[in-house]
């Protein structure tokens, strides 16, 4: 009776959670990046011109298939929007079935800034990698028939979604080395085999020789200022409430936007690293996964520019994974820590889902019209100077169907 009622619980929570999310899909506007990935595969007439053009974006290939899969059947820009919420009913469903957590941890999680809008409503190639994370985060709990195999291939589908996504698998995978760490011909197979099944993506995130994104475009934009971006990564993915203020409010951020809150960041940034670790330390494994995804995020800093929402939330996710294995385990004390971080997240999930509801989220609709107008050619000029051309090739693709009509190299 009693999992009948735990059971009847997740169904209703999962019901509301999708209508929410199914309704923030529908009101929001697609922008510049999501049809960009729609517009490079309906411009590719095989999986090899797709794996071409690809080699420019900096991102694994798995996005890319999925949506090339789905655009054999209808050019349609709403299947941007059916696969995001597909993978956010996968990922809600796990969650709520299989996760851990009590009742009011699940529902602040779904409640959450990043399963409210940034992840959930926003078609991009991060909420595939959260679902594949919670599934493999399953199958390490266990132990099955098969459980390697369905271990690797998870670990490959989420490192080949994004350059995040990477260091999540890698993360994930030197949870999985430490439980090994004894037995040393088991510890250096797995560890052979996760380098193996990492390459590829790697393959397709370091840009080819004649990119414009090459080692010199890097090292030129490259200052020491980059050492410090970790605070602000940190701050932003577990308290990540936006300028509301701003207009533009969507990659703001109250605090580390501000120059005058620089010791308030700074002691914001430490009493949350300290919190994330203490919550989880009694479990070791959930100790490394955490520990090997700030440091990785942290080298990754250093080089690229983690700027946005999408990228740092990635520190979060990793978080949640490390209470996911660790829960178990924590006193009373420890959840009430962490059901504190969890509310904090509440109301930048309500703010940014209600401005993508009632404001316009992207110019593309515009640029469209703005295109379609008898000066259309003067107007694209004009258009390419301010946007370098960006928004033309994003937009074109919202009123053309044909794949060889397409604008993507």
């Amino acid at each position: 009776m009693q999992l009948l009622s735990k059971h009847l619980f997740n169904a209703i929570t999962l019901f509301f959670y999708l209508c929410v999310v199914a309704f923030g899909i529908y009101h929001h506007e697609l922008w510049g990046d999501e049809i960009h990935s729609f517009n490079i595969v309906k411009g590719s007439h095989s999986l090899s011109e797709l794996f071409s053009n690809i080699r420019y974006e900096g991102h694994p290939p798995v996005w890319y298939l999925l949506i090339f899969c789905l655009t054999n059947f209808t050019h349609s820009l709403v299947i941007l929007k059916v696969l995001q919420f597909v993978f956010t009913i996968a990922a809600a469903f796990l969650l709520l079935f299989y996760a851990p957590f009590n009742k009011l941890t699940k529902i602040l999680i779904l409640c959450g800034y990043y399963f409210v809008f940034e992840y959930a409503v926003i078609a991009r190639n991060y909420m595939p990698a959260i679902a594949a994370t919670f599934f493999i985060t399953i199958i390490f709990s266990k132990k099955f028939k098969y459980q390697s195999l369905y271990y690797y291939l998870f670990l490959l589908f989420i490192s080949n979604v994004h350059l995040v996504g990477v260091l999540l698998a890698a993360s994930i995978h030197a949870g999985f080395l430490f439980e090994n760490i004894k037995n040393r011909v088991a510890f250096l197979k797995n560890l052979a085999v996760g380098m193996l099944i990492l390459f590829p993506s790697v393959y397709f995130i370091c840009p080819p020789a004649d990119s414009e994104l090459n080692f010199k475009f890097w090292s030129d934009i490259w200052t020491t200022e980059k050492f410090y971006l970790f605070k602000k990564v940190v701050i932003e993915s577990l308290i990540p409430w936006p300028d509301v203020h701003n207009h533009n409010w969507w990659n703001t951020h109250f605090i580390t936007d501000n120059t005058n809150y620089l010791f308030l960041s700074r002691l914001v940034f430490t009493l949350l690293l300290f919190l994330i670790l203490f919550i989880v330390r009694k479990n070791k494994t959930a100790l490394v996964v955490l520990a090997s995804n700030l440091i990785l995020t942290y080298v990754l800093s250093v080089v690229f520019p983690l700027n946005t929402a999408r990228y740092v939330g990635f520190v979060f996710i990793g978080f949640l994974i490390a209470l996911w294995l660790s829960y178990k385990e924590m006193s009373l004390v420890n959840k009430i820590i962490m059901t504190v971080l969890l509310l904090l997240q509440m109301p930048a999930a309500i703010f940014a889902f209600r401005q993508d509801a009632i404001h316009t989220f992207s110019c593309a609709s515009s640029v469209v019209e703005m295109n379609s107008s008898t000066n259309s050619v003067l107007n694209s000029l004009k258009l390419f100077t301010k946007f370098k051309g960006f928004f033309i090739s994003c937009a074109m693709p919202a009123v053309r169907a044909p794949r060889d009509a397409s604008f993507s190299a």
